[in-house]
């Protein structure tokens, strides 16, 4: 079995999903055209999973702090978001398909009103490819110790989860992938 270092995937049971390899192939600030590009080509032409757990969007908001508007932005997303899933129900037929939605950061007041707007696009593209939501926003929201950035001296941009935060995204993939099997 392939071991991350950390995030989501290895918190999720090796058993669960009834698969004997795991492969990270995620990559730190990569953005919903960076997965089409590089992370889905990868899936459908090298490895070939059963199962993808797929957590993608919150990088596509980075523009917004620097000024975009929100609606080409969202729209971007959207498009892009559309193309995965559509490239990955064409190579991979049988994959099993689940997808987070993002969480909010409390400490950037901002995504509190940005974040459920990604979350619409998410859940009305998801649908359209009957690919089930990891319900990651529920599993965040009025909690604390799950980002990095809650954390005493951590940088003001440090919003990735904690290992705690990763165990949370773990159980929400859990949680729709027992509930898509019943």
């Amino acid at each position: 079995m392939i071991q991350e270092k950390r995030g989501f995937v290895t918190s999720i049971p090796a058993g669960f999903f009834r698969y004997s390899q795991r492969r990270f192939v995620g990559v730190p600030g990569a953005t919903s055209q960076d997965v089409l590009d590089h992370q889905v080509p990868q899936a459908v032409f090298k490895f070939h999973p059963t199962v993808i757990t797929i957590s993608v969007g919150g990088n596509d908001l980075l523009p917004l702090a620097k000024g975009a508007e929100l609606r080409p932005v969202l729209n971007t997303f959207r498009k892009n978001l559309s193309d995965i899933l559509r490239r990955l129900r064409a190579g991979l037929p049988q994959a099993q398909i689940y997808l987070s939605n993002l969480y909010s950061i409390p400490k950037i007041k901002e995504t509190e009103a940005i974040v459920p707007l990604v979350n619409r696009v998410i859940s009305n593209v998801t649908r359209a490819f009957a690919v089930p939501v990891a319900d990651v926003y529920r599993g965040f929201r009025g909690r604390t110790g799950l980002l990095q950035i809650e954390c005493d001296n951590a940088p003001p941009d440090e919003i990735h989860p904690t290992n705690a935060g990763y165990r949370a995204m773990a159980q929400a993939f859990e949680e729709v992938a027992r509930r898509r099997s019943y």
